[in-house]
């Protein structure tokens, strides 16, 4: 979500209107929604691993775009292994080091796998994108072309909870006993939830993301993992999550 290329999707969005059947594979096209106007209907269609929120959802109400029901970890075996074709990997990355090499950044998801299997890959170099550990990077000269612009990453800040989040919020805080394990998603729901478990005692965290709720909660010493079976606390350092 936060390595979307808007930039080049916009772009892809103007282009696709002079060619035919195009599909694009996406998880998160925030930023980009010009990719769902009405007007490319016949151009470009949307082929969703996560229905996402408006516009896209939109598109799959309507039955102009195609949803693929899977687990978010099975998405990259899916690329892997040619079962899911790729032309072109479309991305954003941090300016390349001394050595060539350009870091993925904040969001690595399918993207690493898209870029392994892909014809050819198109990047977005952000000078306002960090530079990542772990397995997220690629080099240079797996680029076919670029464009380097300075732009502002997106943020999702921590909206107000309604009142029917807040009451969903509360009542799945009453299931939580202390010294849980939680994993939990990102939206509405889990923001509410993570706000009703101020009261909590030695929570623990394993989830593939989470929102800021997440971090107030480690503020305010309800997450520890203390009780967690894998990865526990350790003495003298500090709290994984």
């Amino acid at each position: 979500m936060g390595a979307t290329p808007k930039l080049l999707l916009n772009a892809l969005a103007e282009h696709a209107l002079s060619r035919q059947d195009l599909t694009l594979l996406q998880l998160h096209t925030e930023g980009a929604e010009s990719l769902s106007n009405d007007n490319l209907k016949g151009h470009l269609r949307h082929r969703c691993f996560f229905g996402g929120g408006m516009p896209t959802r939109r598109l799959l109400q309507q039955g102009d775009a195609d949803y693929v029901p899977i687990f978010l970890s099975e998405v990259p075996k899916l690329f892997r292994s040619g079962e899911q074709k790729i032309d072109t990997a479309i991305i954003q990355v941090s300016p390349p080091d001394k050595h060539g090499i350009c870091s993925l950044g904040i969001s690595v998801e399918a993207t690493l796998a898209a870029c392994q299997v892909a014809g050819k890959i198109i990047a977005h170099i952000n000078p306002q994108m960090p530079r990542t550990h772990g397995d997220g990077f690629i080099h240079y000269s797996k680029i076919a072309a670029v464009y380097e612009e300075s732009s502002a990453l997106p943020q999702h800040p921590l909206a107000a909870s309604d009142a029917v989040s807040l009451a969903i919020g509360n009542n799945v805080a009453e299931l939580v006993r202390d010294g849980d394990c939680l994993q939990m998603g990102i939206g509405a729901i889990p923001d509410a939830v993570l706000s009703c478990l101020g009261n909590h005692k030695d929570l623990g965290i394993h989830t593939e993301l989470f929102s800021d709720g997440v971090l107030n909660l480690v503020e305010l010493g309800v997450v520890n993992n203390s009780k967690k079976k894998v990865h526990p606390i350790c003495s003298g350092q500090s709290t994984p999550v």
